[in-house]
């Protein structure tokens, strides 16, 4: 909130009950810097081990939450369930594994229903906007099998670096996190499935080389500026469950997305079926514009090729294939704001 009010925006947070008891923070920008209120709310959301301030650290004019605020957009930035904005539950406190017992397809399940019907609430609105960068991108399409009212309450997705080819992302993400120092990998507790993922620790200058090391690992990064760096990873990674990177390293052996996998005996007691639930997205309808590149190593061109065949070709209004940009360049940019931001502005005004 600070941030926001710092760029000359007002700001506001907002907190949201989902039905298994976890309380979201949203971060809201009603309006532009002349005092103008927001029109169609917009939802941005994160992907893997960010949160909303990957939305609002770069520069003013290079960050979609402050250009869609600028051209008369309500703005809501969310918090996935775990990281270090949303780390309350109404039973649970974060010392209790409970809390930890989650995955990305809860968030599809809980998180984006309850923010969805939130905002349109608060926005007096019918239908709204959405955005989802990587995960954010999985996690709505499982949103909309397992609540379709929200096909009716979406007019347009846009997916940044979509992590919905998930079996090359399980891959990619397997290779990056095995190259991970063993002090860090000690973090991780693997041996437990109701555990936390590390909180920021790029913070520490300490940690500068490594934090750069993990990003240069999901692509190019001539597109950083690097002054903007301490900044950019002063709240990176930005926590989660180490159920939730366990169940995207399952998906590295998996043709398709599923639930995450107990095993045999453990699906039988969780789901009633030998096999973990595969997502069914054939009844995916909601208007759709894809953004990615070659050049992101996590969600590379296998990984597209899986999204563009698993979501019905009908829901596919733009797939955009952008030359040069890694997994975070989509936040962080230099070139985003032209060829992402502005992109997504232009579509949702012909829309209007």
């Amino acid at each position: 909130v600070e941030l926001i009010r710092l760029r000359g925006y007002p700001a506001q947070e907002h907190r949201v009950a989902t039905k298994d008891g976890y309380l979201l923070v949203l971060h809201r920008i009603p309006g532009d810097r002349k005092g103008c209120r927001g029109g169609r709310p917009v939802l941005l959301q994160h992907g893997l081990l960010l949160s909303s301030f990957d939305f609002l650290s770069p520069a003013r004019n290079q960050s979609l939450s402050y250009s869609l605020a600028d051209a008369g957009y309500d703005v809501w930035i969310a918090n996935s369930r775990g990281n270090i904005y949303s780390n309350k539950h109404k039973q649970f406190n974060i010392t209790d594994p409970r809390f930890w017992n989650f995955s990305w397809d809860d968030m599809g399940r809980f998180d984006y229903p309850a923010i969805i019907s939130y905002i349109l609430k608060r926005s007096r609105s019918k239908k709204m906007y959405v955005v989802g960068h990587s995960q954010g991108a999985l996690s709505f399409l499982i949103s909309t099998t397992v609540a379709p009212s929200i096909r009716k309450k979406v007019l347009h997705f846009f997916g940044l670096a979509p992590a919905i080819g998930t079996q090359s992302v399980g891959v990619n993400l397997a290779r990056i996190v095995t190259s991970l120092p063993p002090e860090i990998l000690a973090g991780l507790s693997l041996d437990s499935l109701t555990a936390p993922v590390f909180f920021p620790f790029c913070s520490d200058p300490a940690m500068k080389n490594l934090c750069l090391g993990i990003i240069a690992a999901t692509g190019p990064m001539d597109q950083l500026d690097k002054s903007r760096l301490p900044l950019l990873l002063s709240h990176f990674p930005g926590g989660t469950s180490v159920k939730l990177v366990l169940h995207w390293l399952q998906l590295a052996a998996k043709a398709n997305a599923t639930a995450f996998d107990y095993g045999p005996e453990g699906n039988m007691a969780a789901y009633g079926t030998v096999a973990a639930p595969v997502y069914d997205f054939s009844r995916y309808r909601v208007p759709t514009t894809l953004f990615f590149s070659p050049a992101d190593t996590l969600v590379n061109d296998d990984s597209i090729k899986q999204a563009l065949s698993v979501i019905p070709q009908c829901a596919i209004v733009r797939a955009r294939n952008l030359t040069g940009f890694g997994h975070f360049d989509f936040l962080w940019g230099t070139r985003a704001r032209k060829e992402v931001h502005n992109k997504i502005i232009k579509e949702m005004k012909r829309i209007e």
